[in-house]
């Protein structure tokens, strides 16, 4: 073999120095290798005789690695690394001998205990190593060089255990499709069966199982393996730790740098330091031209979820609703809770969210949409982006953000967080305790719950006042005649939710923004109906689910959350674009649909038509079963029906023989809208039965004024005044089938109705009467009407038909010389009533626990020193929070605070502004991890404001 000057393919010469420090060694064996001489030779890489010489050698004495490698060879390769040279990549390899990897060597690197020695050979002390290095593309060899001396115990060790056994690459490939296509690794396990099977695998047709090195069994301990391919097949490294990944794909000095995802992020922060937070916005260019068309001067949906990835992160998204009224994300924005933060969903404030809607404000202006077939900006330089509505839900911090960011917005309120703080505080104000006869709370539940929706619709801040003093004098009436303190305590509290309602959600400029009121200057400005103003958070939330359930859940690993880097990669390379794919599809189709089939001679597509036909057969569908009594389990409905009972609301009961009952039912607003109205409601022997309320009409089933008769119709069964037999069908198939059931001929006439002896309620088995009307409050159920988390069961959606168009701003109402309000001044004051009434409620609640813990402190100096006081990392924490608060509330009475200046007003500021990632970063000698802490836990809400 032809010896030659040791250089590499860049020139440069060979040195002779094997790397020993990726070998695994004890303390004896580095003092050992220290004193012998390694041998290294040279090779020319262009001679085949050679290369094939050496080939065979390598062979022979088992120094190859992978699934190449026999079973029975004592070498293992210890270390490699690679580099480009001018002739193609060159890769560097050790080899270590098996009975020379000290087991102290491969200690884990997070708990220091040893390893289970998984190498089928005993360890001996062996020093035997060798190191290759050759063209990755062509195998051949440049240099060896090594110690090949093994020692005494090494050359007498059989193997004394099973070796690692590689699975073939052609597995690898087959699952790795597997994974990319949305496979779980219950499908990749269930394939490898099918395939082992069906001899299905590449080379398996000539594997032979007494000298084949490989295996095609897909075993769990392959999973890691295939997770780890999977990454790196989608850009990312797991090897490395996320925060430097991400920092390698945006830094363009990077060998990693990503071009996509630096395009797609236009805001990026590091975590440097212990206090900083983890900052990465997304709009890819899709978003970008989509908030333009959907958001610009139109409506914005903002809101944040959590639980989205391994670390403890918060992930924002800003959306609006496209022509198709689907929802369409716009923006990213991903940061990091702070410190000691100990509730992931409650760690940010106004000042992190206003960064971001800053720099995204930012990137919309320097990124304007392209006029097709020009280079001029499809809008007016001068021309800033800013929605006109923005939704949220209750929280001030988003709030007061989107003001900072765009002063002139009309900020309005979720109605169904609306609802939810309102259901949170009335389950306080109105308890369901054992001693409380469920019909009581029940009975003044249901009028909060009517006043809530009332108030909801009102168009001026008279009415909404009206309303609430309707309902308290309804309440102290009831109080005054109470008989008991149940009936006394269940009426203080309907008045306590009334006070909560005046003094922390009427105050003028918060009405504003959740009422009716609100929605009306909305569809002003935006010049759309009312019916067009988007009423509820509901697409985002929409959004928020399909993202945890349907896109993420594809790359998750073995239902394990992913990786932060992970995260950012799927969302700009794979789930965003599948989303914009999705919503293109689908206009296309609608395009292709509306070109395909021409007008009518009225000039409506047929499509159009057919979206008409559509909506009414959704309609159809959702009151196909109006007007069809039937009498499937309904507790809220049994409820109503126990209420309506109790208070006599059951009125001109009429029997009709051979027919049924009649009756008339008083509606439960009459008590407090002070409008006489009533329900006209029939029972009749063959099952057919109705009501005229809109509960039935609307949703059909046997209502609460239906089963309020039932009652009766029992009790009267029970005291033996009816001796005929009812059908009461359990399903709505079962009353479609009677329903259409030939009408009997005419027979003689019928006699007039007979009013049957009125019903003494005096005389009424209270507990039978529940029994018999299903309603199982008495068996210990301990709810009432409300639902946990959500709108109140039977809440309807407001229509605002009659009003739109014709009403008279309350604004105009007020005297001719009052000036009015800016917008800007009116959402200050509305976050202001919100933030003083939940300082108030949070203050009540935080200052006994102040009080009792700074009790606990002092006791605790008399037994602790200080320095274990200050050692506790908690403690220390509460001490900076209190200074902190101290300095803030003793500045109160000092300066009051200033309007907050517009992030952006002209387009000069867009073009000065120093934030955003510039084009060239040197990357931080150390980057934090994403986030503190790792642990999430949701929990419920149950915050009234």
């Amino acid at each position: 073999m032809k010896i030659l000057q040791p250089r590499d393919g860049r020139g440069r010469p060979l040195g002779s120095r094997t790397a020993v420090s990726g070998l695994y060694l004890s303390a004896e064996q580095k003092t050992k290798i220290t004193e012998i001489q390694p041998a290294s030779h040279i090779y020319d890489e262009d001679n085949s005789d050679s290369q094939q010489q050496l080939k065979d050698w390598r062979e022979s004495q088992g120094l190859q690695y992978g699934g190449d490698r026999p079973l029975d060879s004592r070498w293992r390769a210890v270390w490699t690394t690679s580099w480009d040279t001018s002739r193609g990549r060159q890769k560097r390899i050790l080899f270590q001998c098996a009975c020379g990897i000290d087991p102290g060597a491969r200690s884990t690197k997070k708990s220091g205990e040893l390893q289970d020695r998984r190498i089928p050979f005993a360890f001996t002390g062996c020093l035997a190593h060798a190191e290759f290095t050759e063209r990755e593309s062509t195998g051949a060899i440049s240099r060896i060089s090594g110690y090949w001396t093994h020692n005494d115990g090494c050359l007498k060790a059989d193997m004394d255990r099973l070796p690692n056994i590689p699975l073939h690459p052609d597995v690898y490939r087959v699952a790795l499709q597997q994974l990319t296509d949305g496979a779980n690794i219950t499908s990749v396990q269930s394939k490898n069966r099918q395939m082992l099977s069906d001899r299905a695998y590449a080379g398996m047709a000539t594997w032979d199982p007494r000298t084949s090195n490989v295996r095609y069994h897909f075993l769990p301990t392959d999973h890691t393996s295939l997770y780890r391919q999977f990454s790196r097949q989608n850009g990312v490294d797991v090897r490395k730790q996320p925060q430097y990944n991400i920092d390698d794909w945006l830094n363009r000095d990077s060998g990693s740098y990503n071009p996509t995802l630096d395009a797609a992020i236009f805001y990026y922060r590091a975590r440097s330091e212990a206090g900083e937070r983890l900052k990465v916005c997304i709009s890819t260019t899709e978003m970008t031209a989509a908030a333009w068309e959907f958001a610009h001067h139109s409506q914005l949906v903002l809101d944040g979820t959590f639980g989205i990835c391994s670390s403890r992160l918060l992930l924002f998204i800003a959306l609006a609703r496209n022509g198709d009224g689907k929802g369409v994300p716009l923006a990213f924005f991903l940061f990091s809770a702070p410190a000691g933060n100990q509730a992931t969903h409650a760690g940010y404030n106004t000042e992190i969210l206003a960064e971001l809607l800053g720099e995204w404000h930012r990137h919309l202006e320097k990124n304007r949409p392209k006029t097709s077939g020009t280079t001029l900006s499809g809008f007016a330089a001068t021309v800033l982006f800013e929605p006109y509505t923005v939704i949220t839900d209750t929280d001030t911090k988003e709030r007061g953000a989107l003001l900072r960011t765009w002063p002139r917005v009309l900020l309005l309120l979720c109605k169904f967080h609306l609802r939810q703080c309102w259901t949170n505080h009335r389950k306080t104000a109105l308890p369901n305790k054992k001693n409380l006869l469920c019909y009581l709370r029940t009975s003044i539940v249901s009028s909060l719950q009517s006043l809530e929706v009332a108030l909801i619709a009102t168009i001026s801040l008279a009415e909404a006042f009206r309303l609430v003093e309707s309902t308290r004098g309804w309440l102290k009436q009831c109080a005054q005649t109470a008989s008991d303190d149940a009936l006394r305590a269940a009426t203080a509290g309907g008045l306590k939710h009334l006070d909560y309602l005046v003094d922390n959600w009427l105050s003028e400029e918060l009405w504003k923004s959740w009422s009716e009121y609100g929605r009306i200057e909305a569809s002003k400005r935006l010049g759309i109906a009312v019916e067009g103003v988007i009423p509820t958070t509901n697409h985002l939330e929409s959004f928020n689910g399909l993202l945890k359930r349907k896109h993420l859940a594809l790359w998750l690993h073995s239902g394990h959350r992913l990786r932060v880097d992970t995260l950012i990669a799927l969302l700009v390379t794979k789930i965003l674009p599948d989303v914009y794919s999705h919503l293109r599809a689908q206009k296309e189709y609608k395009d292709w649909l509306i070109q395909r089939f021409e007008p009518d001679s009225t000039g409506q597509s047929l499509y159009a038509r057919h979206q008409d036909v559509l909506k009414s057969r959704a309609l159809n569908l959702s009151t196909a079963n109006a007007a069809i009594c039937y009498w499937q389990d309904d507790e809220a409905r049994d409820r109503g029906a126990m209420e309506i009972t109790l208070e006599r609301r059951l009125v001109s009961v009429q029997h009709i023989p051979n027919v049924g009952y009649l009756a008339e039912c008083s509606s439960s607003t009459s008590r407090w809208n002070g409008i006489l109205s009533s329900y006209r409601l029939a029972i009749s022997y063959n099952g057919k039965s109705g009501c005229t309320c809109p509960d039935f009409e609307n949703r059909g089933g046997a209502c609460k004024h239906l089963r309020a008769l039932q009652l009766a119709i029992y009790m009267y069964i029970q005291q033996g005044l009816e001796k005929g037999a009812f059908v009461f069908p359990q399903t709505a198939e079962e009353a479609v089938a009677i329903a259409t059931l030939p009408v009997s001929p005419p027979g003689e006439p019928e006699p007039a109705p007979s009013v049957p002896l009125p019903l003494d309620f005096s005389a009424y088995d209270l507990a039978g009467l529940q029994q018999l009307g299903g309603d199982s409050t008495t068996d210990g159920n301990t709810d009432g009407l409300d639902g946990d988390g959500g709108m109140d069961e039977g809440t309807e959606e407001l229509s605002s038909e009659d009003e739109d168009g014709n009403i008279v701003d309350a604004e105009s109402e007020s005297d001719g010389g009052e000036v009015e309000i800016s917008q800007q001044q009116t959402n200050r004051n509305a976050i202001g009533a919100q933030l003083r009434s939940k300082l108030a409620y949070e203050g009540r609640n935080l200052l006994p626990l102040l009080q009792s813990f700074a009790s606990l402190v002092d006791s605790s100096k008399e037994y602790t020193d200080i320095d274990t006081l200050i050692a506790d990392s908690q403690l220390m924490e509460i001490a900076g929070i209190a200074a902190a608060l101290a300095s803030k509330l003793g500045g109160l009475h000092h300066e009051a605070p200033a309007l907050p200046a517009a992030n952006l007003t002209t387009a000069e500021a867009i073009q000065t502004s120093p934030r955003g990632r510039t084009q060239k970063r040197t990357r931080p000698q150390a980057l934090f991890a994403p986030s503190p802490e790792r642990r999430q836990r949701r929990k419920d809400s149950h915050a009234p404001l």
